[in-house]
């Protein structure tokens, strides 16, 4: 047996993954997105954050795209912030965008930017959330 190598401060990493569009298959996709984010070192409140915003995110590539798969990649992209990129091929285009203003604003809440872009038969979205870095140097 070989012993295992010590865990580093930070963790750099990607997941990838490919889902029907299934709302109730959206938990494993949080069950990742904290797996991946508490290894990067985020708190739990960041990582409460993070599964929010995947629910936001999956639900209207759900609602805008045809029946296809979602594809998301879940990445640290720096050993303080987290990316989320989710496409699928794109659906009729809605008529009212305002249903899609209150998850505008959860996703203005719990992500530090988030967008959305329909371009070449593909709906996609993306989402990034930073670490909440404590100062342990301040007085208590």
């Amino acid at each position: 047996m070989s012993e295992s190598n010590a865990q580093t401060d930070s963790f750099d990493g990607t997941i990838g993954m490919t889902i029907p569009p299934d709302p109730r298959l959206v938990r494993p996709v949080r069950l990742a997105v904290g797996g991946l984010a508490a290894l990067a070192g985020f708190d739990v409140e960041s990582i409460d954050d993070l599964r929010i915003a995947v629910n936001e995110l999956t639900a209207r590539l759900i609602e805008r795209g045809d029946g296809s798969e979602l594809s998301l990649k879940i990445a640290v992209i720096t050993p303080n912030r987290i990316r989320i990129d989710a496409s699928t091929v794109a659906g009729v285009e809605p008529a009212d965008d305002d249903r899609f203003v209150f998850s505008d604003q959860i996703l203005s809440v719990v992500a530090d930017d988030h967008g959305f872009e329909r371009s070449n038969g593909n709906v996609t979205g993306w989402i990034v959330r930073d670490a909440v870095v404590w100062d342990d140097s301040e007085g208590a």
